[in-house]
């Protein structure tokens, strides 16, 4: 019974803490000829997450992910996408409207190098 209580728990408090970052964020930086970039990252309540790099209306990742103690772990299941199975670790701070996205590991380059500058993001849908 005390396992199943503890697994409950764990559960609800990953389901909340993931509640909290739903919605759409937007990034925005200067690349390295000072041009300013964007991308749009849709947090969905069923857990997945689009990234649409250069806020063109192309989503050009869909991940599953999960948020808790202050961590973002996304994971692609598509087997077509070139980071299907690979997992990226980040930390990920809400104050806000806003949020703090840092890369901590990631097994794919791509978004690696995608989210190598990511850093504040603003919520759009407040």
């Amino acid at each position: 019974m005390k396992t199943l209580f503890t697994l409950i728990s764990l559960l609800l408090a990953t389901t909340l803490s993931a509640q909290d970052i739903v919605g759409t964020w937007q990034w925005t930086a200067e690349n390295e000829e000072g041009e300013e970039q964007a991308a749009i990252l849709e947090f969905e309540e069923d857990l997945t997450l689009t990234m649409d790099l250069g806020a063109d209306g192309t989503v050009e990742f869909e991940s599953d992910y999960m948020y808790t103690d202050g961590r973002l772990f996304i994971r692609s299941a598509d087997e077509e996408d070139a980071c299907a199975g690979m997992e990226g670790v980040y930390s990920f701070e809400l104050e806000g409207d806003m949020a703090f996205m840092e890369l901590v590991s990631d097994e794919c380059d791509i978004r690696k190098d995608a989210a190598a500058s990511m850093g504040t993001m603003l919520r759009l849908d407040h």
